[in-house]
């Protein structure tokens, strides 16, 4: 049974951060010192980073149950301690929010 699981698991990470879609950033190499303002929930900078490096796979309700949310990685990322039933609704937000003020969110076609 762990076996099943954990290959779930690794699918379901795998369709929201290692596609060609997201951003890699790399660090700086003079500077390979850990920002802890990037942790922060209130530094902005935190949210120009999340965004572009996850993906959302789809909005599908039958996704959202299967996989506890994790479809919604964006959403996930910026609110990880947000009970993931809000996920569906904070998703829709975040696409207005990232449009408003031009970053992508990246959720590909159905």
């Amino acid at each position: 049974m762990e076996f099943v699981f954990s290959y779930w698991l690794a699918l379901t990470f795998q369709a929201s951060h290692v596609v060609s879609e997201v951003e890699w950033p790399t660090p700086d190499p003079k500077d390979l010192t850990v920002h802890q303002d990037w942790l922060s929930f209130v530094d902005p900078r935190r949210a120009e980073m999340q965004v572009p490096t996850a993906q959302d796979y789809t909005d599908s309700w039958f996704w959202t149950v299967f996989t506890g949310a994790l479809n919604h990685q964006t959403a996930h990322h910026l609110f990880p301690g947000v009970n993931q039933g809000h996920y569906p609704i904070i998703t829709s937000i975040l696409q207005q929010t990232c449009q408003e003020f031009g970053l992508s969110y990246i959720i590909p076609p159905h």
